[in-house]
């Protein structure tokens, strides 16, 4: 319950930062995406399937702002899944910009290429590229941050959920 709280209160403190405070630092018109940095570093630390629902959920609320209903939360549990799933205890900073790379792939496909815009290259080097870089520089700091929050609750967990006593070790 409490992972479940707190998991909540940092994608909701997230969307808050990213949809209010965020845009005013864009460059060149790029924000970083700080969802999918969280996405991938929870999904290292506590696996595939919990770091596919955590993405789906991030995505989700990113999409009730969107212009296409489920396409994040698709994003979201697909990178969730993917960065859990091999990866479990890799640092987050080798697997931001793949994860990056191809979450706007996935982007610039749907939004863009399949509505006739076909120019890749522009795309590349005015938002892909940009918003990747941009997004790797914030994933130390927010990957910590994930790290340090994950061990406490486990710490938390560890100290309050003892379904055998010492005591009951020694009567077997």
């Amino acid at each position: 319950m409490l992972r479940l709280f707190c998991m909540a209160a940092i994608l909701l403190l997230n969307h808050a930062m990213q949809s209010a405070l965020l845009p005013y630092f864009a460059i060149f018109g790029v924000t970083p995406d700080t969802s999918l940095i969280l996405i991938c570093s929870y999904a290292i630390l506590r696996g595939d399937i919990s770091g596919a629902i955590f993405g789906f959920c991030a995505g989700l609320l990113r999409d009730l702002y969107g212009d296409v209903l489920g396409l994040h939360a698709l994003v979201g549990m697909l990178v969730g899944y993917c960065c859990g799933k091999p990866f479990k205890g890799a640092m987050p900073l080798a697997l931001v910009p793949v994860a990056a790379l191809c979450s706007q792939m996935i982007f610039y496909v749907s939004r863009f290429m399949l509505r006739g815009r076909t120019d890749f290259m522009y795309f590349a080097r005015t938002i892909i590229l940009p918003k990747t870089v941009y997004t790797i520089l914030l994933a130390v700091p927010l990957y910590i941050t994930v790290y340090t929050v994950n061990r406490h609750i486990e710490q938390y967990e560890l100290t309050h959920r003892r379904f055998f006593t010492k005591k009951d070790m020694k009567d077997e």
